[in-house]
This record gives C-alpha cells, structure tokens and sequence, in this order.
C-alpha cells in the first residue's frame, strides 16, 4: 500500500459569487451581522449600522448592536443608539430595558431607574425591567422601593 500523498494537479473554480448584502436590503445586513459577530466584531458592527441606516425602524440591529457595544465596554455609545432606537419607537419596552441595562453599566443610575421605569409603563410584566430596577434601588439604599420592585417580580415569575 502507497500512503504518500501526491500534489494536485487540478485547480478550484467557483461557480458563485458570494452575494454582498444590498443596501435595499436591511434584513439582509442584519444577517450578515449576526453571522460576523462570532468572527470579525468590526464588520458586525458595520453590517448592523448598514441595516440600521437601511431602515432606522427595524427594531434587531439596534438591540444586537447595543448588546455587542456595551460587551466592549462602549456603553456611552450604547446608550446614543438606544436614545436614537427609542425616537424611531419609542413604545417598544425591550428598547427603554437594554438603554436602562446600558445606562447602568455607565453608572448612570437615576437614569436608569427611568428607562426601567418607562419600560415597565410600557410593559406592566416585564419581570426582568422589576428585578434589575429592585437591584439598583437596593444597592442605592431606597429599600422600600426595592421590596417592592422584588415582590412584583416574584409574583411575575409564578
């Protein structure tokens, strides 16, 4: 038996062109961000921001774009983008939750407690808006406030 490999004597050819997103086409920037987040950071974000400039009310690469900025530690630029979501939709609770989450981890926390707050007028049983607004009252050391927030998330979590 012979195992020695030998050197090709072909070449490949391939047959499509990989298609670059449109820029009629938000969803599909959109997709082409989620799938380079795993892979080239720079290039998700600029896919997001094509999706975004495509259609400032496509709700996704807002909230992608947010979470992936805030994880690199650019929460001041989170919060802009979020501000900025909220003005195209300003009824849409998760929007008013991750600008809070964002406005958290920049230590702005009276602001945050208003983003919690607007997001759970919005959305009365958004227990996660009620645990994470419990938390920071806690640690502020508002502990009526608190129970309060924990009790109504308790009670949403049954």
């Amino acid at each position: 038996m012979d195992f020695e490999v030998l050197p090709s004597e072909g070449s490949v050819s391939f047959l499509t062109k990989a298609r670059e997103p449109s820029d009629e086409a938000p969803s599909e920037w959109f997709a082409r961000a989620v799938e380079l987040e795993a892979v080239d950071r720079d290039g998700a974000e600029r896919a997001y921001r094509c999706a975004i400039a495509g259609a400032p009310d496509y709700l996704d690469p807002y909230l992608n774009l947010g979470v992936m900025l805030c994880d690199s530690g650019r929460c001041a630029e989170a919060v802009d983008l979020y501000a900025q979501a909220i003005m195209h939709s300003p009824a849409e609770p998760l929007l008013h939750f991750n600008l809070a989450v964002a406005l958290e981890d920049a230590k702005r926390f009276d602001e945050a407690l208003a983003s919690y707050d607007e997001c759970m007028r919005l959305s009365p049983d958004f227990a996660d808006a009620h645990y994470n607004a419990a938390r920071l009252h806690e640690m502020l050391g508002h502990k009526a406030r608190a129970i309060r927030h924990y009790s109504e998330y308790r009670r949403l979590q049954r």
